[in-house]
């Protein structure tokens, strides 16, 4: 079973649905969702969000079993691995069980709750346990093998140049983000106090509930279409033309929907990690777009070179963006001790020349016409011009892992 679950691919949501559905007929419905990955039990909660709604009679308990004795690598190796220690069943069980301090509430505790994060060795070895799962996963991902053609743009100048940390200004007038993500969700207030709108508890399945009302105009392709036109229009317009010029490339392939982050005071959203992590290939470059003004503790923290660990936030206004190589590079968010609510869009773009062109080349969750849209420049318009479009699903994140 083991193996199975490791070589082959597997239709999780259907299969823990029928679970679901199976349990619901016992005179005792509790059922274990165990996680054995190294994401931080990330993956037993996007099942759960994806597949039961928050009023199923499924009594679902989740379990994430530590690798702390693992060896590096996929299931079944380390798995197996880490079941064959003396003292794995000291290290087994939910967080409860263990103890278990999470990333923020560490952070919070090394750093005694400090709006400006000094990384101090104290604190570098509070993060320890997240930072190293990174090494770990950037290590695997940098083994990967690459067609030739697509290696050599990847080891190129151009490219080197392109996924340098860099900050870029751009019209609001001419893109006015704000304006039609505020318009979509039909907001009457500014952004930056979005968080008076929740009335519930954060971390309760009602404030869940309320962030997934109000952002469900984001699921649906009719509400969405103005906001998604101008972010095409921006990418076209403003990035594409950008990657163009640094790679010398007339292709661009660009996340077909933006990942919408609404990260209220006192609200903590994800530890740190690379893309790498999760099967995002090598030549995206990240793009953070903040709607409100972001500084420390409301922002995103990252390190400027993969591995160098010089963690830094973000310090940007409505107008500006950041690009990274958020594929190798570590990022994280922090607890947000500010008193205003943090809006932004992430979104990956990838120079045309560092991914194959042909879908059955392209990674499952990462083709174009999916996760991806394509661009390609226009000779007689003198304009980039969608060649093939996307749609929004789980990957881009909450609200469509809601659906």
């Amino acid at each position: 079973v083991i193996r199975a679950l490791s070589t082959e691919l597997i239709d999780w949501p259907q299969t823990l649905q029928s679970v679901a559905c199976h349990a619901a007929t016992l005179a005792h419905s509790n059922v274990w969702l165990v996680d054995y990955g190294p994401g931080g039990g990330s993956g037993a909660t996007r099942l759960t969000s994806v597949c039961l709604t928050e009023d199923s009679i499924l009594d679902l308990q989740v379990a994430y079993f530590s690798q702390f004795h693992c060896l590096a690598g996929p299931l079944p190796n380390s798995w197996l691995a880490w079941a064959k220690e003396d003292d794995a069943k000291n290290t087994a069980g939910s967080k409860n069980e263990r103890k278990f301090v999470f990333f923020s509430d560490r952070l919070l505790q090394v750093t005694q709750r400090a709006t400006e994060i000094t990384f101090s060795p104290e604190v570098h070895a509070a993060i320890e346990l997240e930072i190293a799962k990174v090494r770990v996963g950037r290590k695997e991902a940098q083994a990967i093998q690459y067609p030739d053609a697509i290696q050599q743009r990847l080891n190129s100048c151009a490219f080197a140049q392109l996924r340098q940390e860099q900050i870029l200004d751009f019209d609001v007038a001419a893109y006015p983000l704000r304006q039609a993500f505020q318009e979509l969700l039909r907001l009457d207030c500014d952004l930056e106090k979005l968080h008076h709108r929740f009335s519930a508890d954060k971390g309760t399945k009602k404030e869940r509930r309320q962030k997934a009302a109000l952002m469900q105009p984001l699921t649906d392709s009719t509400k969405r279409a103005a906001f998604e036109g101008l972010y095409n229009s921006f990418v076209l317009e403003v990035l594409a033309p950008h990657v163009s010029k640094v790679m010398g490339c007339r292709r661009v392939v660009y996340q077909s929907f933006p990942c919408v982050r609404v990260l209220r005071p006192g609200e903590f959203s994800i530890g740190p990690h690379c893309d790498a992590q999760y099967q995002l290939p090598d030549g995206n470059v990240n793009v953070y777009l903040p709607l409100t003004s972001i500084w420390d503790t409301n922002s995103l923290y990252l390190e400027s070179q993969p591995g160098l660990a010089d963690y830094h936030p973000l310090r940007l206004d409505y107008g500006q963006l950041s690009m990274f190589y958020g594929v190798y590079c570590t990022h994280f968010a922090v607890e947000n001790l500010t008193d205003i609510t943090r809006c932004s869009l992430d979104f990956r773009l990838i120079p045309g020349c560092c991914y194959p062109e042909h879908e059955s080349d392209q990674r499952e969750d990462f083709k174009v016409g999916g996760y991806y849209s394509e661009c390609h420049f226009n000779k007689q318009s003198g304009k980039f011009e969608v060649t093939r479009r996307g749609y929004p699903y789980w990957r881009h994140g909450f609200p469509h892992t809601n659906k």
